[in-house]
Formats: structure tokens, C-alpha cells, sequence
């Protein structure tokens, strides 16, 4: 896992895929100002929804309001992206799959097995495999 800071980690909480294309795009536009319009023609979101963004952006200190928009007031370090990437990156490849097979083999149980005590058995195992990988992705995420 990559190292963050606590801070780093605090503003990793914060990001969502749509709060990260916001100040993605206002980094491209440093130092310049961007306007709610260009930034909601842009990026196709609502204006609504770019300023709960921009307001998050806010809270964390990264970007400020000016007279004519929204600009960058701190470019974040590299290590917050990548560790978001390497969360998504792990619930996507690591325990969705596993849930996955834990329901697949516990509906698969009922087919095959012939004897009830053995399929409840395999169920409950199965069972207790897909809500730990379901408790690891919530954690994750």
C-alpha cells in the first residue's frame, strides 16, 4: 500500500470519481480562474452538483472561490490519486470476485449436493465468505 499522511487520507475520504474530474479540471487550468458554466459545460455535469463538488473541494483547502469562479489553492500530492486508484483497484479485483463466488457456489450447493445437512453447511460457509468480502468492499469504499 502506498504511504499518505494523515492529512492525505482525510482528503482521500472526501474524493468521489466526480470531486476528483472537478479539481482534475481546474489543475489543468491553473492558475487560471474557472467559471460554474465552464466548468458544468465541461465536464456535463449540473451546476448543482459542481458546486456540492467545488464545496467539498473547499472544505478540504485544495481550491478557493474568486471573484470570477473557482481555482486550485493546493495541488494535492500524487499519493492521494494513486492510493484512491489502488482502493477501487483492489475491491474491484480482489473481493467483488470473491463475493461473487460465494454466491455462486452457495446457489451451485442446491443443484449438486444431495444431502440437506451438507448443502446447509455449504451454504453457511458460503454465506459467511460473501458478507466478509461484502464488509472488506464497504470498508474499502
Amino acid at each position: 500500500m502506498i504511504e499518505m499522511d494523515r492529512n492525505d487520507e482525510i482528503i482521500l475520504r472526501k474524493l468521489t470519481p466526480d470531486t476528483l474530474r472537478v479539481y482534475n479540471y481546474l489543475l489543468k487550468h491553473n492558475p487560471d480562474e474557472v467559471s460554474l458554466e465552464e466548468l458544468s459545460q465541461n465536464l456535463g455535469l449540473t451546476k448543482p452538483t459542481i458546486l456540492h463538488h467545488i464545496e467539498k473541494l473547499k472544505s478540504l483547502d485544495i481550491v478557493e472561490q474568486t471573484i470570477n469562479g473557482y481555482k486550485v489553492k493546493e495541488i494535492v500530492k500524487i499519493t492521494i490519486i494513486k492510493g484512491y486508484r489502488q482502493i477501487i483497484r483492489k475491491a474491484v479485483t480482489t473481493w467483488i470476485p470473491l463475493a461473487i463466488i460465494f454466491l455462486a457456489l452457495a446457489v451451485s450447493s442446491l443443484m449438486v449436493v444431495p444431502s440437506p445437512q451438507y448443502q446447509t453447511f455449504i451454504i453457511i460457509l458460503c454465506l459467511i465468505g460473501f458478507l466478509i468480502s461484502i464488509i472488506e468492499i464497504k470498508r474499502l469504499l
